[in-house]
Formats: structure tokens, C-alpha cells, sequence
């Protein structure tokens, strides 16, 4: 174990805390170690937000319980035993909710990628609801992406206090420790040069990314939204992230994402692969009439690209050249500088690291069984060890694991291939400059950061049974925090209950989905059709209109939803505090009989298998009858007026057909 290593482990043992790391000192390696300390029986440990690859990691060499599709009353039993559990974060807060787990019991959360969370998120909800029981539950979060904390003025502190956290560590590659624990490292960094042919396509694709972009951003001021304005920096960075609600948006922000694409494949495989992947895009881009198909640089790419094929093959046709020789006519310099870099090192055990792995398992395809190929994200993971490693691609994070490497075994060799004044160049430069400089940043928030006080929301005496699938929302988290009771299971209609009141909810995308397919007049069919007062909630991400999402026809169509179904309530909110308000506003103060949602199986069956009951009455049948015996004796006149002529029929005959047959038999 390296100094650094220990020195975080000192930091970090039995504290709450946030501990971000630079990518590629080895987080999970950390992250192993902490949960050696509580690989014990009579601990219980929860790990949330982690994903297969990084959990096969740790159970190579600790016990996981991975929970996937097991029943309640299972998971239970293997609570109870203890042990380290990987979960889902629906189905632990519905564990939590209903009580299927002893909350005092848990000994410590762990939650990987915290940068991905938000103060409103799931595993935000599940912290609170552990530490409002179990003080002594320790929450051990970890991160290797600093630049996410310091996007926002308040993202950190909303962080620290939805996930009852305490202290920031922070363990950059300039930290003292990790500096004296590297030695010097030293690699052959190959620069080079863009030929003609390459620097042209690159100057197209940057034209044609600064062409999408400014649509979107046109677009966005256009609509009056409060979406950020995206600019051609994010070829060089792969954290930016933009989102819109309009279709639009969201067609222009995945060209911008495929043509990001195209730039790295330009710089990573041949012209005609290269030529491939970009011709299936442009005739999707026809067939939809996309949002740069008109861009002349696009037509001009296309002319290039056929053109450099095109010489290719009449100058190995001219030759007459094997086709094991076609490599000295690949236009891509880096792929003629690795094949020869694999023949220097033939001998040698060689590990190829790219950004993509179906790149590199590509390349090594070509290699036969000579090179073992990994993405850069995939490597983090890596264990096995060989002499050589070849960077195709600059990466920070594998850099700093070979440096980690070689302080332990200085015999490897590591190449690097970069072209020179290169897009590729430039945004390796710019990934060190941005991490440097949000250390530096979240430093200086560390050393003025101050104490944090819990506010509790105001109460509310109310129940609210939850669908299982709502879990993934922040509505849940905010009724809780408003002091609701909230019971988790699964429905068959509605996404919420609160005693009379039955709510379908959608976000405004999911609006638009359900209006499209004819869902939603289902839906509300259905809730029509069992309850007194259904309602539906549509939550806006910004100003609450209509007009600014849906088209006309779309529009006519949920007009003709209200006109059907006139008992519906309709229910428009662009926050999770407006939505509890309105809904405890609507509930009625009159004591009403309760609602027993839960039914048991076998019992839902045998009313369903009765003649003139069906999924639309049957909460009826189970709201009015006790017993099965009440609604056998149960007289005509009452199944008619509760479940209509028809079915009020059936369900009387039925419970009477064999009598009457033994009676006229005698």
C-alpha cells in the first residue's frame, strides 16, 4: 500500500464524509479497503449507486449481497443475517418505508459517483431517512469528478446537507502525500503530425458543431427557456451536459453529441471506417431532414471523405498490395506508428488503451492475440499486469494508474499517441487545466465553509401510498420531508392515494408520450371508472403552459380527454413544494371510510374469476363488501345500482346458478 493510500484511509476511517479524489489514484482500491473494515457478520453495509463492473471488483476479494429481483420477505431474512449488500435504491426505500429492514441495525452507507446525485435525489432520501433513526449510521460518499462541485455556487453545500455529511477530504495529484509517494515516471509520448487530408475534415466538423449549437441556442432564447446556452467548448469537454424539454432541443443536442463523436473517431480509427460511421449518419440526417444536412460543410466532408477513399484504393490497386500491406496507405499516421510499436514490442505482454472499447477491441482484432485492449474507464478496474501499455488517446486517468504502476514495478514501458495541434491535443490540456483548477476552488470552499443546521419542514398529518415505480421522482422525498406518512407498494391504477383522492402523475415529456400512444385515455378511463375524485398532475419543468410543449393536434387531443372524462381534475405544477400544497389542499377534512389498497392475490383472483366483475369495478366490489359471504347474500338490486344492469346480473346469477340448478333437478 502506497503513502497516499493510507493517508486517506487515516482521513476517512469512521467519519461522514465526501472524499474526492483525482481521477485515476484509485478510488475503488480505497473504497475496497474501507469496506475491509466491515466485511464482518454482525455489521450491516449498503452500498448505493454502484454499477456491475465496479461491484464485480469489489467482490473479488469482499462478500457482496447483490440484491437484483428477490422478495421482500428474502431480503429480509438476509438483513437480519448482516453483511455488505448492494441494492437498488427503489427497492431499499421501499424496504425502509415499510419497515422490512431494522434501520438501527445499519452500520454504514456507502455511495460511489456522488456527483451524479442531486439534493433532491433518491439516495439523498434514503440517507435521511436512516439518520433520522440511526444517528450512528456512518455515510461515506466518494468521487473522482471535482468539476461537477464546483459548477454551481451552492451544489456543495445543498450536497453536504442532504446527505448529513461532515467533512471534505480531497486528495488531488499535487496533494503532498500522493506527490511523495510517485516517483518520477517517465514515457515515450509520441506527437503527431495531422496530415492535409485530416486537418480539412477537422475544420468541417468543427463548422458543423458550431452550426448545431447555434441553433440550440437560438432555439432557447427564442422559447424564453432557462436552459444553458451550449458553445463549441464541448468537443473539448466531456462533462458538459444541456437538456431541453422541446423536441427540438433534444434532436439538436444529440447531433451535437454524434458529431462530438465523429471528432474522436476521426482521430482514432481509418478513413474508411471513419467514412462509414459518418454516411449513416447523414443519411439519417435525409431521411429526418436534420439539423445539419443543409450545412455546406457537411456535403463537403462527404466530397473529402469519398474522394481520400477513392485515391486509396486506386493507389493499392496500382501497386497491387497485399492486403497484410494495406497499413502503408492508412491516412490515419497514429494507426501506421502503433503497428509499428506493436512490432518493436512483440515479444512483450501489450495492453491498448483507448476511449472506446469497441474501438480498441477493433484494433486488436487486427493484433490477433498479441495486445489485450481496454477503454480508459474500463482500465480504472484493471488488475492484471503487462510490460507494455500504448495510450491511443491522451488520458489522465490511466496516466495516473501507470504512475501508481510504476511506482510499484518500474519495469513497465508506456507509449502515448497524440496528434499534434489536434482538437485531441487541446482537450487533454484543458481536462488537467479544469481539474487543477476545481480543486484549487473546492479548497477554498473547504476552508470557509461553515456549520450546517437541520431544518425540519413543516408537518402534516397525512398518509400516502406511494406506486413503487414513483420512487424514482422527487415528489416522494418532498412529501416526506413535509412530514407525510408514506407507504410503498405496487399499483395497479394511479401513481398516488391520499385516502379519497386518486393521482396520475406526468412529467411533461411523459405527457406527451401517453397523448401520442392513446395511454393516457386509458389510464384515466380506468380511474374514472373506480374513483370519485381522480386527478391529473402535470409537472412542468418551467412556465406552466401548455402551448410552449404541445402541438395542435396533441393539444386537441387532451381537450377531447376532458370533455370525455368531465369528473377529472386537473392538477398543473412546476414544483414538488405548489404539488403537496394543492393536494392537501384538495383533501377533504370528511371522515371517510378508509381504503384498504392491499388485497392478497389469491382474493384478487377469485373476484376477478366471478362473472360481471372486472379490473374496472372491482374496488368497488372491494370499498362496499366485508367479506365474500356479504357480497354472495348481497340483493340484486344493490350489485346493479353499485356496478351497473349488466354486471350486477351476472354477479347475482352467479352466486345463485348451482342452487337453482339442484333445486330444479329435485
Amino acid at each position: 500500500m502506497l503513502f497516499f493510500e493510507n493517508e486517506i484511509l487515516n482521513a476517512t476511517t469512521n467519519k461522514n464524509h465526501l472524499l474526492i479524489m483525482a481521477e485515476g489514484l484509485g478510488i475503488m482500491n480505497i473504497i475496497r479497503k474501507e469496506l475491509h473494515l466491515y466485511d464482518y457478520d454482525y455489521t450491516l453495509v449498503i452500498l448505493l449507486n454502484f454499477d456491475e463492473p465496479k461491484v464485480e471488483f469489489l467482490s473479488k476479494k469482499i462478500k457482496i449481497n447483490n440484491f437484483t429481483n428477490i422478495l421482500s420477505q428474502e431480503r429480509n431474512k438476509a438483513y437480519k443475517k448482516g453483511g455488505i449488500f448492494n441494492v437498488s435504491q427503489r427497492m431499499f426505500i421501499s424496504d425502509l418505508l415499510n419497515e422490512n429492514i431494522m434501520i438501527n441495525k445499519i452500520s454504514a452507507i456507502f455511495i460511489s459517483n456522488t456527483e451524479k446525485l442531486f439534493p433532491m435525489s433518491t439516495e439523498c432520501f434514503i440517507v435521511q431517512l436512516v439518520r433520522k433513526v440511526n444517528k450512528d449510521c456512518v455515510i461515506k460518499c466518494y468521487s473522482e469528478k471535482p468539476y461537477f462541485f464546483t459548477n454551481s455556487l451552492t451544489f456543495l453545500d445543498e450536497m453536504f446537507q442532504s446527505l448529513r455529511i461532515e467533512e471534505l477530504i480531497l486528495f488531488p495529484r499535487f496533494h503532498e502525500a500522493v506527490k511523495e509517494s510517485l516517483v518520477p515516471f517517465y514515457f515515450n509520448e509520441h506527437k503527431i503530425n495531422l496530415n492535409k487530408e485530416i486537418k480539412e475534415l477537422q475544420v468541417y466538423l468543427v463548422d458543423l458543431i458550431q452550426s448545431v449549437t447555434n441553433q440550440f441556442n437560438i432555439l432557447s432564447r427564442k422559447e424564453k427557456k432557462e436552459n444553458k446556452e451550449i458553445s463549441s467548448d464541448i468537443l473539448l469537454n466531456d462533462h458538459l451536459s444541456f437538456k431541453s424539454d422541446t423536441v427540438k432541443g433534444k434532436q439538436l443536442i444529440f447531433d451535437v453529441y454524434n458529431i462530438r463523436r465523429l471528432v474522436f473517431l476521426l482521430f482514432s480509427v481509418d478513413i474508411e471506417l471513419f467514412y462509414e460511421e459518418f454516411n449513416i449518419l447523414f443519411q439519417q440526417q435525409i431521411e429526418s431532414e436534420g439539423t445539419w444536412i443543409n450545412n455546406l460543410s457537411s456535403h463537403l466532408l462527404k466530397e473529402k471523405l469519398e474522394e481520400m477513399i477513392s485515391k486509396k484504393r486506386n493507389e493499392i490497386s496500382q501497386k497491387k498490395v497485399k492486403i497484410s500491406e494495406e497499413k502503408e496507405f492508412f491516412y490515419n499516421s497514429k494507426l501506421k506508428k502503433l503497428i509499428s510499436l506493436v512490432q518493436e514490442y512483440k515479444n512483450k505482454k501489450i495492453c491498448l488503451l483507448s476511449k472506446s472499447s469497441e474501438i480498441v477491441n477493433l484494433i486488436c482484432k487486427h493484433f490477433n492475440e498479441e495486445c489485450q485492449g481496454f477503454s480508459h474507464e474500463e482500465f480504472k478496474l484493471v488488475e492484471e499486469n503487462f510490460d507494455v501499455y500504448i495510450l491511443l488517446d491522451p488520458s489522465l486517468s490511466s496516466l495516473r494508474k501507470l504512475e501508481i504502476i510504476y511506482a510499484k514495478n518500474s519495469k513497465i514501458i508506456v507509449d502515448s499517441l497524440c496528434f499534434k495541434e489536434s482538437l485531441e491535443e487541446q482537450k487533454s490540456l484543458i481536462a488537467l487545466r479544469e481539474e487543477k483548477d476545481s480543486f484549487v476552488s473546492l479548497i477554498d470552499k473547504r476552508s470557509k465553509q461553515g456549520l450546517f443546521f437541520i431544518e425540519d419542514e413543516e408537518k402534516i398529518d397525512l398518509k400516502v401510498v406511494i406506486d413503487v415505480r414513483e420512487m424514482r421522482s422527487t415528489l416522494p422525498f418532498s412529501m416526506y420531508k413535509h412530514g407525510l406518512t408514506l407507504e410503498v407498494c405496487t399499483l395497479s391504477v394511479g401513481d398516488y392515494f391520499l385516502n379519497s383522492i386518486c393521482i396520475e402523475r406526468k412529467e411533461i415529456g411523459d405527457l406527451i408520450g401517453s397523448l401520442n400512444s392513446g395511454r393516457l385515455f386509458n389510464q384515466i378511463n380506468q380511474l374514472s371508472n373506480l374513483f370519485e375524485s381522480p386527478i391529473l398532475l402535470i409537472e412542468f419543468s418551467g412556465r406552466m403552459s401548455l402551448n410552449d410543449y404541445l402541438k395542435k393536434n396533441q393539444l386537441s387531443k387532451f381537450i377531447i380527454l376532458l370533455i370525455n372524462f368531465p369528473k377529472l381534475k386537473v392538477l398543473w405544477s412546476n414544483s414538488d413544494n405548489l404539488t403537496i400544497k394543492c393536494l392537501t389542499g384538495l383533501e377533504s377534512k370528511k371522515v371517510e371510510k378508509k381504503m384498504e389498497y392491499k388485497i392478497e392475490p389469491e382474493l384478487m383472483e377469485i373476484l376477478l374469476s366471478i362473472e360481471g366483475v372486472n379490473s374496472y369495478n372491482v374496488y368497488k366490489i372491494i370499498n362496499n363488501f366485508e367479506n365474500l359471504r356479504e357480497l354472495s347474500l348481497a340483493e340484486e338490486s344493490k350489485l346493479v345500482k353499485l356496478v351497473g344492469e349488466l354486471n350486477g346480473k351476472k354477479i347475482y346469477d352467479f352466486f345463485r346458478k348451482e342452487l337453482s340448478d339442484k333445486f330444479k333437478r329435485r
